[in-house]
């Protein structure tokens, strides 16, 4: 029978208990925003199936002095399995303990936050702004978080877990990513695909999380348009577009910070380990004025800081805060010229203070006319192993140069883009990026199988907006594409049928066949719109992963012909992660 756990998250049992070493986490962090601080705070998260007594647990701040300031969690203080206890500014959404207003955290300078439990013992520690210097005794995994995390109004990020509790690999188990005080760390599932930018030129793109100003659509033959205080958002009008190196040509998207200073976007959606990421990038090849410098990163399996610090692959600066994870692809221009790095950086960190260093895999110097201009770059890891690419035909691998090598650390991670600069404004040529294409790579946590059939009234398509995880409440599965107020099947088992049943055969819309080993059907009535839900919350209980569920929809259409005028979807593969 397929796992109720999957579907009934059931009432909370048992008596609280205290938390044990592993149970309750750190989970995310700002320590620093702009302004007056009135947004920080530090989330904890109960990994456990039992209700947690945080009475008596203490939060400590440390630096390279020592405990700079604590703060005691009250008796009477309780975490529910699988949920949220936030400590900070009562402004916060969803505090649960206020710690006053102003500066409650060390934010300027390297620190770490320490969860004890009442007698002492530590639970969890985060390291964060390691950049700064780390100390002897700092402790923690990797690099902590290397970078710089100030959270910026109006792009609102924190240290964060990629999920709640996930702390498969300690050392890159922390990433920058959008701030969700008492909520879900877990990011909307999007789809593979490409991305051609296209949309109203000055907007912000809805799918990339900025972190001082917005992923922003432009087109590169044009100056502008304006941001709000006067600026553009394209500085400098490019001679031609991506049409001219096989791209769709017209509007591109566009990362850097008018006002100054650096900027980030991080895709926004569930990370994987394994994926492949290609697209057409602007390179620019002139050498920049005396003691001037930009650089922008193009990275996968990982993140960055708030500034997309320089990272100076060179070392002609010796500059070593990038936040940089993963594997990047990293334009540096000097006033010597420009040239193309593959750095692998593994869990960040720059040396000589880091603990790690990353590994230089390539050094392309472009030149005018050669290899300038728009050029496809791709990065793909798979099993541990990288495989990089400059130049040649967009869906064509191989067809340019192509770097090969041992990752030095996989994980899961993101997508991201930076840009940083010391130089004028007059002469910032922003991060541009055409035809971008996100593949996952093996199997994905959601995965289509199968052939769905249309009927008059439409095509059913079945998605899962987030992917399934111990105790994510928000799993749902939504059928779209019915006739208005339809009642939508949602058959669920817990393996494929193989070979599927041909129900067309025995009656249903020709071509209509279940890739399911049916064992429970749910029945959900559409909106307005054509849409049903099927909300199935997944109980907390970490024994869950890697459990596989499956699942595919199905509608009468009343306009259909055939005796059971069935539509359905492709068939649904969840692993619970």
């Amino acid at each position: 029978m397929l796992d109720l756990a999957l579907i009934l998250a059931p009432a909370l049992l048992g008596l609280p208990q205290g938390p044990m070493s592993g149970a309750v986490l750190l989970n995310e962090a700002v320590v620093d925003d702009e302004g007056s601080d009135d947004r920080e705070f530090v989330e904890l998260y109960n990994r456990s199936e039992q209700r947690v007594d945080l009475g008596g647990c203490v939060l400590e701040v440390l630096n390279r002095r020592g405990v700079r300031t604590s703060y005691a969690i009250p008796a009477g203080s309780f975490i529910e399995p699988c949920a949220h206890f936030v400590l900070g500014s009562p402004s916060v959404p969803n505090v649960d303990l206020s710690l006053g207003s102003g500066d409650l955290f060390v934010d300027v300078q390297a620190g770490a936050l320490v969860l004890r439990d009442a007698q002492g013992v530590e639970l969890d520690r985060l390291v964060y702004h390691a950049t700064f210097g780390l100390w002897t005794t700092a402790g923690g995994a990797g690099e902590g978080f290397w970078g710089e995390s100030t959270s910026f109004d109006g792009f609102e990020t924190s240290i964060s877990r990629w999920r709640d509790g996930w702390d498969d690999l300690p050392a890159r188990a922390w990433v920058l990513q959008r701030a969700t005080p008492g909520e879900a760390n877990a990011q909307e599932w999007r789809a593979d695909g490409l991305d051609e930018f296209s949309g109203a030129v000055g907007s912000a793109h809805e799918g990339w999380q900025g972190t001082r100003s917005p992923l922003v659509r432009i087109d590169p033959l044009q100056v502008g348009p304006l941001d709000p205080q006067g600026r553009p958002w394209n500085p400098i009008a490019l001679p031609r577009d991506s049409a001219s190196a096989g791209g769709s040509g017209g509007n591109c998207g566009s990362v850097w910070n008018p006002a100054g200073g650096g900027s980030a976007a991080l895709w926004r959606s569930e990370p994987v380990e394994e994926l492949e990421v290609e697209g057409l990038f602007w390179l620019r090849s002139d050498a920049l004025p005396l003691a001037q410098m930009e650089t922008w990163s193009f990275g996968i399996q990982g993140s960055t800081d708030a500034y997309a610090r320089i990272a100076d692959p060179s070392g002609a600066i010796g500059f070593v805060r990038s936040g940089n994870t993963g594997v990047a692809w990293i334009l540096q221009a000097l006033d010597s010229g420009v040239t193309l790095y593959l750095v692998d950086h593994g869990d960040g960190g720059w040396a000589p203070i880091a603990r790690s260093a990353p590994a230089l895999r390539a050094s392309i110097l472009i030149r005018a006319g050669v290899n300038d201009g728009w050029q496809r770059l791709r990065l793909r890891a798979s099993q541990g192993q990288l495989e990089a690419e400059f130049g040649g035909v967009l869906g064509v691998p191989g067809s340019g140069q192509v770097v090969r090598a041992t990752l030095q650390q996989s994980a899961i991670g993101g997508v991201y883009l930076g840009y940083d600069r010391l130089l004028d404004n007059a002469h910032a040529q922003p991060i541009r990026v055409d035809d971008l294409r996100v593949s996952r790579l093996g199997t994905p946590p959601l995965a289509y199988y199968g052939s769905g059939i249309a009927t008059p009234s439409g095509a059913p398509a079945l998605r899962a907006p987030f992917c399934a995880a111990p105790g994510e409440a928000r799993f749902t599965l939504e059928l779209s594409g019915l006739a208005p107020q339809a009642f939508a099947h949602f058959a669920l088992g817990a393996r494929a049928l193989a070979p599927p049943l041909d129900l067309g055969a025995l009656g249903a819309t020709s071509g209509v066949t279940l890739h399911v080993d049916l064992e429970l059907v749910c029945i959900a009535r559409a909106d307005a719109q054509g849409r049903a839900t099927l909300p199935l919350p997944i109980r907390c209980a970490q024994e869950l992963r890697g459990q596989l569920a499956f699942a595919q929809g199905f509608a009468l259409d009343p306009l259909g012909s055939a005796a059971i005028p069935l539509a359905s979807s492709r068939a649904l593969r969840i692993e619970l992660r």
